[in-house]
C-alpha cells in the first residue's frame, strides 16, 4: 500500500542519518500510536459508506454532503484531541508503553498525529469517491502526494532529523487534503448530474 510505501521511504531516508537505527525505531514508535486511530478512522468509514452509497443512487446531494461534513467533523474533532493528547503527554505515553528510551520521539508522534488530522480531513471524501463508484481518482493523488512527501523527506530529514519526517509526513497529507477537495467538487458534480438509480421499495437498489 501506499501507507506502508511512504513509511519505507521515511526509514530509507533516516537510515542514512547520524543515529539513523535509533531515529527508524523512534519513528515506528510515534507511528504506532497513530496505527490506532487509522484503525478507528476505518471502522467510522465502513459505518459511513451504507448512507454514502444510498444518497448517492437517489441522487441526494444535499443530503450526500451533509454527511460527509458531519463525519469530518467528528473525525477532525477526534484527530485534534489526539493531537492536543500527543503534545501535552506524547513523553508519558511512550514511556510508559515502549521505555524512557522513546520519550524523545514525543515531539515526532505531536507530528505524526496532526499529520493523521489533515488526513481526517479528507477521508470521508475519499469514501464518498467509493460510494460513486470513482476508484481511479484516488490513486493518481496519492501517488503525486507521496513524491512530493518523499522530495520533503530528502529535503527535511537532514535539516530537522526525526522532526524532518514529521513535517515531510504534513505536507503530504496537506497536498492530499487540498487535492481530494479539490477534485470532489469536480466529481460530484458529474456524478449527481446523472440520473437517479430507481430503488425498490424493500431499499436494495
Amino acid at each position: 500500500s501506499l501507507a506502508t510505501l511512504w513509511a519505507n521511504a521515511a526509514a530509507f531516508v533516516l537510515i542514512d542519518q547520524p543515529n539513523g537505527k535509533r531515529m527508524v525505531a523512534l519513528l515506528a514508535a510515534a507511528q504506532g500510536f497513530v496505527a490506532t486511530g487509522q484503525i478507528l478512522m476505518g471502522a467510522l468509514v465502513q459505518t459511513a459508506m451504507p448512507a454514502l452509497a444510498r444518497f448517492y443512487v437517489i441522487r441526494d446531494r444535499v443530503a450526500f454532503r451533509r454527511q460527509i461534513k458531519r463525519m469530518t467533523m467528528i473525525a477532525v474533532t477526534l484527530g485534534a484531541c489526539g493531537s492536543l493528547l500527543s503534545l501535552v503527554a506524547g513523553r508519558w505515553l511512550l514511556s510508559i508503553t515502549f521505555g524512557q528510551a522513546y520519550a524523545p520521539a514525543a515531539w515526532t508522534l505531536t507530528l505524526s498525529a496532526i499529520a493523521a488530522t489533515l488526513v481526517y480531513g479528507y477521508v470521508f471524501v475519499g469514501a464518498s469517491f467509493n460510494a460513486m463508484r470513482r476508484f481511479r481518482v484516488q490513486m493518481p493523488i496519492h501517488l503525486v502526494s507521496t513524491g512530493i512527501g518523499v522530495i520533503a523527506l530528502l529535503w527535511l530529514v537532514p535539516r530537522y532529523g526525526l522532526s524532518g519526517a514529521g513535517y515531510a509526513a504534513i505536507i503530504c497529507a496537506g497536498c492530499e487534503l487540498i487535492a481530494y477537495r479539490t477534485v470532489a467538487r469536480f466529481v460530484e458534480a458529474t456524478e449527481f448530474n446523472r440520473p437517479a438509480v430507481p430503488v425498490p421499495k424493500d431499499g436494495v437498489a
